[in-house]
């Protein structure tokens, strides 16, 4: 307990539920670096009964914690009057989708595919089923350490590439050529270390991207592609 908010630990290496707060308010200093603190350690936060906060009060608890809000491509499915929130669902609402459907359909880190990667992602749950579609969770700090020294030897300095319009072509196995170059130009390729420093930990870890729409860069493609899904594996176990 924290300033009398609960805080329970889900599981050994990722997700901490805090309990008895409502996001919507105007939260003090403390209160705002105790969440900080606790998000850059357990890597997830969990914050149950927040139902009622709204769009704006959910943006202005996001601008707390520093970084640039990412507008996503697919624009026709953020809220109108906030570009920020991208809506996923898969709910029809006036003959129309009230949200992308083809989300988190493979493992991923949100913004990978950005020149500067995301400091942190914000997801609100409005209404979800009561069974499977569980969102899921690693943690690639404790991934990389976790690795035999060998293994950690063997990816040093390897970097890999990341393409939203290589994503892309996944999701939309039907896109035509003109609409994948598009698509780059929206959100031209990017380059990342595969082994990241925490800037704030200071500690290092794997860097996959997305499972779709990431490659290891310099290598033979059957052996990076090989090695990626050794990583990946290892990650999500």
């Amino acid at each position: 307990t924290k300033r009398g908010l609960e805080v329970v630990d889900l599981a050994e290496h990722v997700g901490t539920r805090i309990d008895s707060l409502d996001l919507g308010k105007d939260l003090d200093e403390e209160t705002v670096a105790i969440i900080r603190a606790a998000c850059v350690e357990r890597t997830l936060l969990l914050f149950r009964g927040q139902a009622g906060l709204a769009a704006s009060a959910y943006l202005a608890f996001a601008r707390r914690f520093g970084g640039r809000p990412d507008l996503h491509s697919l624009r026709h499915y953020c809220l109108p009057d906030h570009h920020e929130i991208f809506v996923v669902g898969n709910v029809d609402e006036k003959e129309a989708k009230a949200g992308s459907p083809k989300v988190g359909l493979n493992w991923h880190t949100d913004h990978y595919h950005l020149p500067e990667p995301g400091l942190f992602t914000y997801l609100h749950a409005i209404e979800v089923p009561p069974g499977q579609g569980d969102t899921r969770y690693a943690n690639g700090i404790a991934a990389y350490e976790a690795l035999p020294a060998g293994k950690r030897a063997e990816i040093e300095g390897l970097k890999v590439l990341h393409s939203r319009a290589r994503l892309f072509k996944n999701l939309f196995p039907e896109a035509t050529a003109a609409e994948m170059e598009a698509e780059r130009r929206k959100v031209p390729d990017v380059v990342h270390p595969l082994v990241r420093t925490h800037p704030e930990l200071g500690k290092r870890g794997l860097y996959l991207g997305g499972e779709w729409g990431s490659r290891i860069d310099g290598l033979e493609p059957g052996r990076a592609q090989a090695l990626y899904d050794e990583l990946l594996q290892h990650l999500i176990q």
